[in-house]
């Protein structure tokens, strides 16, 4: 396998300085991070969805405490307020209880009494609002009184609050707690970045002046090299501020090929000049033919400048265009930045093209032919 193509060159590096690695374990507390938010969201999901639940179920009912008057019987009384309850609109149903419900809701706070059925014990009445069109304490309570039933009607409004109090503490809780436990892994993401940017600040310095897509046109163009489709290439428009070992880190060029048959270009500062550069050099270099790489969308305007200085047949340009990541979707053109970026190049081509026409309507020295080897 070529050099050019070696597979360890393309080995991800550790996220960490290499001195301070600790991947396996920042991987460990972020997922253990993420885990105790999930089961932190699930918690509260779980019990929002339990106070709902109940809510919704004591909403949709409510419960009547019949009190039998004169000679009345308590069956008979709790009979007639079911009755009467059953007619009334917004009610799906009422029935009355059995005495043995009501005897078992009052024995734990009376104890284990043996004469219980002796005791004046109130019977009860189980309503079942209608949902779609549910009615309110008040009106179950005026139609008792209209039947001279003496009762008193528990919608439930009070356990409704206590619950929903609940409900709501506990969601405030949870996303508390899912705040800080998202906190803590930014912190731990965070602190490990820096850590990683800190380890590689010369790299990183040599992206922000030379720019990431400069590095994957160099790449291409020492892949063009490494193939025998040229002999040397020019990299125009480097940072002073660069070293060419610090390129070459940048680039991950390989050394053989970058040490030999790579040139730096440090005068050039937009398209215009990088041209002129490229110029200077094949006719430093006696070129007649140059492989232009640069990215995709930039391959029109810079062939253009290029032309405009090295005039076919003199020389002969060949394109060779670097994909944009971007821009590689079909529908590119949905995308605000892709669509930003090729809007602001067709405007700059355009302006290129303009100027060409304007200087060509008059005399035009032609750039110096390179000479012959």
């Amino acid at each position: 396998m070529s050099e050019a193509f070696d597979p360890h060159r393309w080995r991800p590096a550790p996220f960490l300085p290499e001195r301070e690695a600790r991947d396996g374990a920042l991987i460990f507390v972020v997922a253990v991070l993420c885990f105790l938010a999930c089961l932190t969201a699930m918690g509260v999901l779980a019990a929002d969805r339990a106070a709902r639940g109940w809510t919704n179920q004591l909403t949709g009912e409510a419960t009547v405490i019949v009190r039998p008057r004169g000679g009345e019987t308590p069956d008979a009384a709790a009979a007639r307020a079911a009755e009467t309850l059953a007619g009334t609109a917004g009610v799906a149903e009422a029935r009355a209880l059995e005495p043995a419900k009501a005897y078992d809701l009052i024995r734990p706070w009376l104890g284990d009494v043996s004469d219980l059925e002796d005791l004046p014990v109130p019977r009860l009445v189980a309503v079942t609002l209608d949902p779609k069109h549910p009615t309110d304490a008040k009106r179950l309570d005026a139609a008792l009184k209209a039947q001279g039933v003496d009762a008193t009607v528990d919608d439930h409004s009070i356990w409704i609050k206590d619950i929903r109090r609940a409900g709501r503490l506990v969601r405030w809780l949870g996303a508390s707690i899912f705040a800080l436990i998202a906190a803590a892994a930014a912190a731990v993401v965070a602190f490990a970045t820096r850590a990683g940017l800190a380890g590689r600040r010369d790299v990183v310095e040599v992206l922000h002046m030379t720019g990431a897509n400069s590095n994957e046109r160099i790449a291409a163009a020492v892949e063009l090299l490494a193939a025998h489709r040229g002999r040397r290439v020019l990299v125009s428009g480097v940072d002073r501020r660069v070293s060419r070992e610090e390129l070459r880190t940048a680039s991950n060029t390989v050394r053989r090929l970058y040490d030999c048959c790579v040139d730096l270009g440090f005068n050039a500062v937009d398209t215009v000049t990088n041209a002129r550069e490229t110029a200077d050099w094949a006719k430093a270099m006696r070129y007649k033919s140059l492989i232009v790489v640069t990215t995709d969308y930039h391959m029109p305007r810079a062939m253009l400048e290029l032309r405009a200085v090295l005039r076919p047949p003199e020389v002969t340009l060949q394109s060779y265009a670097v994909p944009t990541a971007i821009l590689k979707s079909r529908q590119w053109w949905r995308s605000p930045r892709a669509a930003r970026l090729m809007v602001v190049e067709y405007c700059k081509y355009l302006a290129i093209l303009g100027r060409e026409a304007v200087l060509g309507l008059g005399p035009r020295a032609d750039p110096a032919a390179p000479q012959k080897g």
